[in-house]
């Protein structure tokens, strides 16, 4: 048998299987795709903390001196921003949190607590002109 033949024996004995197989429960999930993101029962609210995604920011409410929240509206484009200053011992936090068209927006400002009073005057310029167009 020739070697074009062998391959054409071969070939009818173990087709290849495409499309791969099913995983049990009838879905099809590829090896490098990453996995589904988990369920949580957190409602959506752009009052939430920002913190519940970033562990540093949660480490820094938990452990959090003085928080501080409060509310800006921005006359041009109609949203309201949510204003945080989070005081914890090493860090200081200015975050400031925005919801246009069903889309989340944030800016988060993180200096250490021992140099914050020197640059305070700025970072709170940055927090103040975060605006969205």
């Amino acid at each position: 048998m020739s070697f074009e033949g062998a391959r054409a024996w071969r070939r009818r004995a173990h087709p290849p299987r495409w499309p791969p197989r099913a995983r049990p429960g009838g879905r099809h999930r590829p090896r490098h795709a990453p996995p589904p993101p988990p369920k949580t029962n957190q409602k959506k609210s752009p009052l939430n903390p920002p913190t519940t995604h970033t562990h540093t920011h949660q480490d820094a409410l938990s452990g959090a001196t003085s928080v501080k929240v409060a509310e800006r509206a921005d006359d041009a484009s109609g949203v309201t921003f949510y204003e945080y200053d989070i005081d914890s011992p090493d860090y200081r936090y200015l975050s400031s949190i925005a919801v246009k068209s069903g889309k989340v927006f944030a800016l988060f400002v993180r200096s250490p607590a021992r140099g914050f009073a020197s640059s305070e005057k700025d970072l709170r310029h940055i927090q103040e002109t975060f605006r969205l167009l």
